[in-house]
């Protein structure tokens, strides 16, 4: 859009970053932090305007994001780190992921003796699951965080229900 701005949509990963930036926040300290009115950062949060190539420079300074990746030109935020290193943050993600839901299938099949193991096995790639989540919210679609959170959700009901069944002694 060869140097306009307003028209067309905000990119996804845009309003998906602001919306958290804000949430942190406010819109009218975002705005106040950009030099961009508090309407303009309302309608990039709707999705409704692409900013101009200085103002998305600035937003992604603001945000410490590049801004091909805001843009979604890029899956991995080359401000954060290369794609080697992406890529093994992806293998490392997709590796607990299929653990933890092994660990689940594998509680419900094991002896009462095994289970507190299986749940300290469990709770630190809930933990690192979650947190990659959080981190790189745009990087996963509605399909995805759905099922991360079934599992995730299913591995917490059977921490709680472990613990209620199991209380410390101290």
């Amino acid at each position: 859009m060869a140097g306009r701005s307003g028209r067309g949509e905000t990119p996804t990963r845009l309003v998906e970053c602001l919306k958290i930036k804000v949430e942190d926040s406010s819109q009218a300290k975002v705005s106040r932090e950009l030099g961009i009115g508090v309407a303009t950062i309302n309608r990039y949060l709707k999705g409704i305007g692409e900013p101009s190539q200085e103002t998305l420079e600035r937003i992604a300074n603001y945000l410490d994001k590049s801004v091909s990746w805001l843009r979604g030109e890029t899956q991995y935020d080359e401000r954060q780190f290369g794609q080697a290193e992406w890529d093994n943050t992806i293998d490392d993600f997709e590796i607990e992921f299929k653990q933890l839901q092994d660990l689940i299938e594998i509680y419900s099949l094991a002896p009462d003796h095994t289970k507190g193991t299986i749940i300290d096995l469990m709770e630190p790639l809930q933990a690192n699951i979650s947190d990659t989540c959080k981190q790189y919210p745009s990087e996963f679609n509605k399909k995805e965080i759905n099922e991360i959170n079934e599992i995730v959700a299913k591995a917490d009901e059977i921490s709680e229900r472990y613990a209620a069944d199991h209380p410390q002694e101290d």
